[in-house]
């Protein structure tokens, strides 16, 4: 089984045809925000799809990262 530990705090990196961002998924108590998003026009909708699944993204990094 490979084992990742990624840096926090817990984030997603989002790629379209513009480029990336990575998005912090925040935590329960706290909505998920934009870390960096260089030369990204729809950054906004990055931070809005993470947000919608929230919830998920973050019980998979906790399986992923412990």
């Amino acid at each position: 089984m490979r084992v990742y530990r990624d840096h926090n705090p817990p984030h997603v990196h989002v790629v379209n045809a513009e480029g990336e961002v990575m998005v912090a998924l925040g935590d329960r108590a706290t909505a998920p925000y934009l870390l960096r998003a260089p030369r990204m026009k729809d950054w906004r909708d990055a931070v809005r799809l993470v947000a919608e699944r929230q919830e998920y993204l973050l019980a998979q990094w906790e399986k992923i990262n412990g």
